[in-house]
């Protein structure tokens, strides 16, 4: 029975190295199941695993540069009292703007 789930299993790349790439495709970027995970399965299957192993890694890699400049820059704006406080006025206007401007589009089409 055993032999019979390994012929299954069985890849032209080896059961392994097959199981080893996907968790490393997989956690390389903490890629969330979603479009990046798409595009790095299209690329496995257009380009090979290289390629997708490769974009990956990119991903990783623009994700800890995003997230290191992130951490210090909210280190930085939690220690500025004005900057949150200006911050979240800031916000709270884009916010009405843009419910404001989806109401405005949308009372301005025609209904059918």
């Amino acid at each position: 029975m055993l032999n019979s789930i390994w012929k299954y299993l069985d890849t032209e790349l080896g059961i392994w190295k097959s199981l080893f790439l996907g968790f490393v495709i997989s956690a390389s970027g903490s890629l969330v199941l979603g479009a990046l995970h798409l595009i790095a399965i299209q690329i496995s299957v257009e380009k090979g695993w290289q390629s997708a192993l490769l974009f990956s890694s990119g991903c990783a890699l623009m994700e800890a540069i995003f997230i290191r400049y992130l951490v210090s820059f909210t280190q930085w704006l939690s220690s500025k009292k004005n900057a949150m406080y200006i911050l979240e006025w800031t916000l709270l206007v884009l916010f009405f703007a843009l419910s404001f401007a989806s109401f405005y589009a949308a009372m301005g089409e025609p209904s059918e």
